[in-house]
């Protein structure tokens, strides 16, 4: 017979305000200022050696605590996926063209990474979703008040004239930090029915500020989101749904498809854009160019944007705008590790994603959604950014921590991963 499972301690205040701070920062907010002055040769901002330091330890001491926990390097070894593609960017500095460089952020990744372990081995769910929430409050009333009292720097001028930036480096930065925000507030209406509406209303407050910041993405994330929302609901409730709904669905989402395709241009014009995406499809065939150049294994992790030096020079010149990224997180890492680590992340994202619906609709407890609807809004926000795979951003350390809670044993209660077993006999993890 299975023994009991022992609850572990409650979070110290400590605990917590570092929790939110990291979050809150790891989402971008005051990018411009923690992250020092601009360097146009570079195409990016140079780093403040205060901040690099704070970071190197603050995951020093998340690494320590992750040391302390009897069952971390199990719950470790049990993400196989995740350990398969950190080694391949690891792997990739001996092929990198900045070997010191991909070293550098490796171990930046190890340390974003190791947050993520953190919560998932020490934060049951509930408590994950009150500190995001907290984090996204601050990250959303800071941007709102921002822009009133210093419109100049919160609001965008010129090609982005009334685009929305708060208190984050531009407005596709703000706008998926706001859409992470609604996709937090939803479930946590969900989770708490006491702050039902006060979630509710802040879910609505972050909705209005992704539509300011003119982020079609994030608005995109936003609607598919609260679809799948309002579904899992339907299958949760095990109410049978009718053949109907699945025959109306897939007809209206037909019609959709043909009417985008057909009027694309002046969708995009009515959402101020135009059919390349604001360049991105131009940006994107030039970064397709250097592809193939080094198809398999790319040019090494973090490597190939190093300014006006190298392929990434030729790139701004051909495209004749500074870009830090390709504007699309399956190219950055296929530039990063090339097609094999690209697929491999694919196949690690497609294993955790089956895992997680599997676990949003096995599971009783209202916050057992949330694994897979943060993946979703995740791989939507990756499709004009380059979000996946980043060091020191939110959407990694969500991700790492979701990564682990996929891989351990479906015997232990989903929703308190913090708790701890007493011995062997763990049954084996859920598979897909």
């Amino acid at each position: 017979m299975n023994e009991p499972i022992e609850t572990a301690g409650h979070l110290r205040v400590s605990e917590r305000l570092l929790i939110v701070l990291v979050l809150f920062f790891a989402g971008g907010a005051f990018i411009a200022i923690i992250q020092g002055t601009y360097d146009p040769d570079l195409g990016a901002r140079v780093g403040s050696a205060i901040t690099n330091a704070m970071w190197v330890i603050t995951y020093a001491g998340f690494l320590w605590q992750i040391k302390r926990e009897p069952h971390a390097l199990d719950a470790s070894l049990r993400t196989t996926w995740l350990l398969l593609m950190l080694a391949m960017v690891a792997v990739s500095s001996t092929w990198s063209i900045a070997p010191k460089l991909t070293l550098l952020r490796c171990s930046a990744l190890i340390g974003t990474l190791s947050v993520g372990l953190y919560l998932a081995l020490r934060v049951r769910v509930r408590e994950q979703l009150k500190l995001l929430a907290v984090a996204s409050t601050l990250g959303a009333c800071l941007s709102f008040a921002f822009v009133l009292l210093f419109p100049k720097y919160g609001i965008g001028t010129d090609e982005y004239e009334g685009a929305w930036f708060g208190i984050y480096s531009n407005k596709n930065v703000f706008g998926s930090a706001m859409a992470l925000a609604f996709v937090v507030f939803l479930v946590n209406s969900h989770v708490f029915p006491g702050k039902r509406w006060s979630m509710r209303v802040l879910a609505v407050f972050a909705f209005l500020l992704v539509f300011l910041s003119q982020s079609t993405t994030s608005l995109v994330a936003c609607l598919i989101v609260l679809a799948l929302f309002q579904y899992s609901k339907m299958v949760r409730s095990r109410k049978r749904i009718s053949w109907r709904f699945w025959v109306a669905s897939l007809l209206i989402v037909a019609l959709c498809g043909v009417y985008v395709a057909n009027n694309l241009e002046a969708i995009t014009t009515s959402l101020g854009k135009d059919p390349t995406f604001t360049g991105r499809t131009i940006l994107w065939y030039l970064v397709w160019l250097q592809i193939v150049q080094r198809p398999w294994l790319g040019y090494g992790y973090y490597a190939f944007w190093q300014g006006t030096e190298g392929q990434s020079g030729e790139v701004w010149h051909a495209f004749g705008w500074v870009a830090g990224n390709s504007h699309n997180g399956l190219l950055d890492l296929w530039l990063d590790v090339g097609l094999i680590g690209m697929v491999l992340f694919l196949v690690t994202y497609v294993v955790y994603t089956l895992r997680a619906w599997k676990w949003a609709i096995a599971r009783p407890e209202p916050e057992a959604i949330w694994p897979f609807l943060f993946l979703v809004y995740m791989m939507i926000s990756s499709l004009t950014e380059a979000t996946l795979f980043r060091t020191n951003s939110i959407d990694c350390i969500l991700y790492a921590s979701v990564a682990v809670m996929m891989s351990l044993p479906a015997t232990v209660d989903s929703i308190c991963l913090a708790e701890k077993r007493r011995g062997p006999g763990l049954l084996k993890p859920i598979t897909t």
